[in-house]
This record gives C-alpha cells, sequence and structure tokens, in this order.
C-alpha cells in the first residue's frame, strides 16, 4: 500500500482505519515489534516518538518507550567516543530487557541504528581507532539485535533549519558541541552513508528528510509512512501452496506417514509466497505450518494455550510453531527451510536454545484437519525433538505470548491419562490417535487452529 496521507484531518482517520488493522496482526507476534528513531538533531525525531506512541495507546495498542539515553550519560565530553560507547551500552541493555516486555509496540529514541551512525562519524573524525571500531561494528550488528528491531526510521534535516528549530523559543542562540552546522552536517553525511551501507543488516529502513514539513503535517506524514511500514512487516509473506497439491497426497483430514519426502519436494516446487491476510481471505490456498511435540523419555510436553480478556479460545496440544515466513529463508528455499522455520519458532515460543541439536533432521508426519475451511488452509509438517530438554525450562512454567494470550507447558506420560484433559485442539487429536494410537472419544476431535 503506497498511499499518501492527505495534509488535512483525513489523514487521521486513515491512520486510524490501518492502526486497526495492525490489532490482530500484532497480537499474533510472540514478541513485541520494536520501531527506533534515529536521525538529526531536531529533525522531529522525539516529537513523533511521543505523537506516535500516543497514536497507538488511542487505539489501545499497548506501547513503551525507551528514551533517550544521552540525557542520562554520566559522561560530560559529548564528543568523546566513550559517550556513545555508553549509550550503545546502554541501549543494548534496554533491547534485550524490551524483547520481554507484555506490551506489543516498544518504541526507542535512538537506538542500535543511531549508535552505528555515531560510531561512523567518529572513524570518519579519526577520534575512533580502527581496532576499536571494527569491534563495536561488530557488536552492534549482531543479528540478535538487528533482526529484533522492526523497522528503523531515520529522520533527517538540514543544519540550518536544525538550528533555527533549536533557538526557536529560547533567549540565546550560542551554539553547542553538538548544535553547530559543522557536526550537525557531519551527522547528517554518515547518517545517509549509514543508511546505504547498513540497509541489508535491518529488517526495513527508511529515510524522511523533515527540512521542510511543517509540525503537524511532519507528524502525520512519518506515522503513516512508519505504521504502513509496520503492517507490511508484519503482514508478512508466507508460503502457501494451492489446495490442490495437498489433495494429491492426502485424503480428507488424514494423517501422512509414508511417501512424506516426495511431498515435501512437491510443496517446495509449488510454494507461492503471498502476504498472510491474503492467505487467510483464499481457500484455495493451504498454509505451510511446520510444528514439533517435545519428548522426554515416555513423557510429551503439553501446551495449554490460554486467552485473556476472553479475545482467545482456551486449548490443549502437543505440538509448538508456526508458518514459514519468507524471511526464513537463507540462500535457497529447500524443505530444509522447514526446519530452520521450526528452529526459530521454537526459540521464539519456548526459550529453547537456537541449535537444537536434538531436533529430528526430517519430519515423521504430515497432518491435514479438514472438517472446515479455517482448519482445511493449513498444513502441519511434524517433526519430534526428543531428549536433551531441562525439567526446569518447560516444565509447570506459563510462556507469556501477548496480551491476550498465554502458554502454561508441562509434561505428561504418553498414553491414555491424556484422553482425560479438556480443550483439545485437532492436531494434537489426530497426531496422539494415528501415530501412538490413543483412543480419543468418538467426536472428541475439535476442529479448531490457533
Amino acid at each position: 500500500m503506497n498511499q499518501q496521507p492527505d495534509e488535512s484531518l483525513s489523514h487521521q482517520t486513515e491512520l486510524r482505519k490501518l492502526a486497526l488493522r495492525l490489532v490482530d496482526s500484532l497480537d499474533e507476534l510472540k514478541k513485541p515489534f520494536i520501531i527506533e528513531f534515529s536521525g538529526t538533531p531536531k529533525a522531529g525525531k522525539t516529537l513523533c516518538v511521543e505523537a506516535i506512541s500516543k497514536f497507538f495507546r488511542r487505539q489501545e495498542i499497548p506501547v513503551f518507550i525507551v528514551a533517550e539515553r544521552s540525557s542520562i550519560c554520566p559522561i560530560p565530553n559529548k564528543k568523546d567516543p566513550a559517550f556513545n560507547m555508553w549509550t550503545g551500552a546502554t541501549i543494548i541493555a534496554e533491547l534485550l530487557e524490551a524483547l520481554e516486555r507484555h506490551v506489543k509496540i516498544v518504541i526507542f529514541d535512538r537506538g542500535i541504528f543511531d549508535s552505528l551512525v555515531w560510531m561512523n562519524l567518529h572513524r570518519s573524525r579519526k577520534t575512533l581507532p580502527i581496532e576499536e571500531y571494527n569491534v563495536l561494528e561488530s557488536l552492534f550488528l549482531r543479528r540478535r539485535f538487528t533482526e529484533a528491531i522492526g523497522i528503523v526510521a531515520a529522520l533527517s534535516v538540514e543544519p540550518q533549519t536544525a538550528l533555527q528549530r533549536e533557538f526557536k523559543d529560547q533567549i540565546t542562540d550560542r551554539q553547542g558541541s553538538i548544535m553547530n552546522p559543522m557536526i550537525l552536517s557531519e551527522y547528517n553525511t554518515n547518517l545517509i552513508s549509514c543508511i546505504e551501507k547498513y540497509r541489508n543488516e535491518f529488517n526495513r529502513i527508511i529515510h524522511i528528510d523533515t527540512t521542510t514539513l511543517k509540525t503537524v503535517d511532519g507528524v502525520a506524514r512519518i506515522a503513516f509512512e512508519v505504521l504502513n511500514t509496520v503492517d507490511q512487516l508484519v503482514d508478512e509473506e508466507i508460503a502457501v501452496v494451492e489446495r490442490g497439491i495437498v489433495q494429491k497426497f492426502m485424503s480428507e483430514g488424514s494423517v501422512l506417514t509414508s511417501e512424506i519426502t516426495a511431498f515435501l519436494y512437491e510443496l517446495v516446487k509449488n510454494t507461492k509466497w503471498i502476504r498472510r491476510t491474503e492467505a487467510e481471505a483464499n481457500s484455495n490456498f493451504v498454509q505451510l505450518v511446520p510444528v514439533a511435540t517435545i519428548r522426554k523419555n515416555n513423557e510429551i510436553l503439553l501446551l495449554h494455550s490460554r486467552g485473556r480478556q476472553g479475545r482467545t479460545a482456551n486449548h490443549t496440544l502437543v505440538w509448538a510453531g508456526g508458518h514459514v515466513r519468507r524471511s526464513d529463508v537463507r540462500l535457497d528455499y529447500a524443505w530444509s527451510t522447514f526446519r530452520d522455520c521450526l528452529t526459530r519458532e521454537l526459540m521464539e515460543e519456548l526459550k529453547l536454545p537456537k541449535n537444537l541439536e536434538n531436533l529430528a533432521r526430517h519430519p515423521h508426519a504430515i497432518i491435514w484437519d479438514n472438517t472446515n475451511t479455517r482448519s482445511a488452509q493449513h498444513l502441519a509438517i511434524f517433526y519430534e525433538y526428543d531428549g536433551n530438554v531441562s525439567p526446569e525450562a518447560l516444565q509447570l512454567r506459563e510462556h507469556y505470548e501477548s496480551p491476550s494470550k498465554s502458554l502454561f507447558t508441562e509434561f505428561k506420560p504418553l498414553d491414555e491419562t491424556l484422553i482425560g484433559l479438556s480443550d483439545w485442539e485437532s492436531w494434537s487429536v489426530m497426531y496422539l490417535s494415528r501415530i501412538h494410537n490413543i483412543k480419543f472419544p468418538i467426536g472428541e476431535r475439535q476442529a479448531t487452529l490457533l
């Protein structure tokens, strides 16, 4: 969507519609969506942070702001590289903490990208040795950090305009160590070069020049571009196949345990990448969902999904997993991508280690529940994770997923006692019945999906 906001009150309506569409998409995320505002002093960054956070809250979207760290830095000399080392280090700590917050949106008033801009500025001025620069750049570019940031909004303004805004409501025009034409010009140069240099390191970087923008129009345009980009990133492209491909290998409501390899190659060969909202609206597409059951000796991990505030139904599952995203593809798309996707999902959802040595290399079952339109739009590719699981990490633990949903995990014996539990989800019943021969009563299968 490439609409532009009108310079009138009408853009408020468009922004509100966009925000409301984001509510359900954001609720699917297992961690907060992080927005970083970076840019030239007096480009309107802090004003936009405040305005956009208020806008999110008015739409009842929980948001948390990480304030700019420079105002509390104990190092007095802002031209000293140590000043930016300190602010950068505290930002990393704040970022790691932000990922655990129970909100949908976290906004950074300067963050990882901004730290990189300042380090490049120090390097260009030769005030930072190349050895230190290389170490710091490597630290800030760790994928753990850059992948966590959904969008970087980089704002710039011409030095003269920045100074006019700085002194507009003051009784002095004395320039400071940062607020002077030379530093502002150097910052802008490094900002633009860093946008190009690090564009592929971050999920998305957008650049907006606010030099000619009035306050209200500037905030509206920036808000629209940020929300528009968030919408595109959250409603990510996922892997789907046409329904006829699935029907070639599977009967309606079935569990496949043979010819799996041939089926996987057929799925990969015929995969299409479309937005999740488009996939949900089109019953001709089946979404590919790798999932894993977690075993420990003769016990299996149960995941009790519990809705909060009455917005999400309760379910009992024996699997964890999620959709294959375009971002899961490394160099080439292959059915090994399913395992890569699942590794990411288990790390995000259950905090399992990224290197899952005990996760099976190949799936052992594929399940398709065709009892209603929604369940028929999803294909479960079942893997097993067996052994080497810390009981303390998963036994009797609550995992907060979103403001509307949490997971409670526990290990239970893999036997007939599972029948007595309630709220079973359909894939789980099909898996336990067909793979482990646990006889659920007729009609017990529930055609529901998370």
